[in-house]
């Protein structure tokens, strides 16, 4: 009876189709990952989706059901970005592919108060846990950030308006610059001897550029710097007004990937990769 029992067993495994796995690549994140692979929600947005919505990221990414953002103050002071409730550190920000969480904060959050609109070609919102594909910095969620990539024509953009506020942008072929500059105004009570206007000073950089090498062979150059000076008081109440009290924050990142042939037709990516907040 064992083996006769046994004997049918074998037959039923024998006769079972056989089947495929999917195949796995191991790729660097700034590759586009399926849809499939995600685990969680996802919402992406183009850049004519928020061309209304202001100069400052901290306006479009909350029209997002579960984005909420968190000012210290008025512009060029920090944002901190909330993912469906999840502290800051736990989402991961990617901008052309480049994690730029900030390694010298022990919370390793990101601030979005730097980060201009304008050169921004799209966004993507991954809710929830994405830490299978992306590592334990991807607990909240992931947010990626595309930036134009190199463009024949060049674009500029001016803007003026009151207190003092004057906006540039231009770019062309990859390369953008931006420069923004507000005399600002003071919030506090003027009749308390607060008179000092908080002004605000950024300025930024970016670099997305493809060189193809060959037929086989592309190098991508993508780096970016921003700046911001913004004027702060000493403390409130009476005579808090300080005229050499300023905030300074900058941020710089820099990836020089690549893809070259080595044996049997096998493409291996070169990757070099730095930045923070400096």
């Amino acid at each position: 009876m064992l083996i006769l029992i046994t004997l049918l067993y074998s037959t039923t495994i024998a006769q079972a189709e056989p089947f495929e796995l999917s195949p796995i690549e191991v790729v660097p994140r700034a590759a586009v990952d399926p849809v499939s692979l995600n685990s969680g929600e996802g919402t992406y947005i183009r850049g004519e989706d928020w061309e209304a919505g202001g100069e400052r990221i901290e306006n479009v990414l909350p029209a997002i059901p579960g984005v909420a953002f968190s000012a210290a103050g008025g512009p060029g002071q920090t944002r901190s970005l909330f993912l469906r409730g999840a502290k800051a550190e736990h989402t991961l920000v990617l901008i052309d592919g480049m994690p730029v969480n900030d390694p010298l904060s022990p919370a390793r959050g990101f601030d979005f108060g730097q980060i201009p609109v304008g050169d921004i070609e799209a966004i993507e919102v991954l809710k929830g846990p994405q830490s299978v594909l992306y590592g334990g910095d991807a607990l909240g969620g992931v947010i990626k950030i595309f930036t134009r990539q190199a463009d024949a024509r060049p674009r500029l953009f001016f803007e003026a308006g009151s207190f003092a506020t004057l906006r540039l942008r231009a770019s062309a072929k990859g390369l953008a610059a931006g420069f923004t500059r507000s005399r600002g105004f003071s919030s506090a009570d003027q009749r308390q001897g607060n008179f000092e206007p908080d002004g605000h000073l950024a300025g930024n950089i970016s670099l997305n550029q493809a060189y193809p090498l060959g037929p086989r062979r592309t190098l991508r150059a993508t780096a970016f710097y921003n700046y911001a000076k913004t004027d702060t008081d000493r403390a409130g109440g009476p005579g808090g007004d300080s005229f050499g009290t300023f905030t300074k924050n900058s941020q710089a990142a820099a990836r020089p990937p690549g893809r070259y042939p080595f044996w049997r037709g096998y493409r291996r990516p070169l990757l070099a990769a730095c930045g923070g907040g400096l």
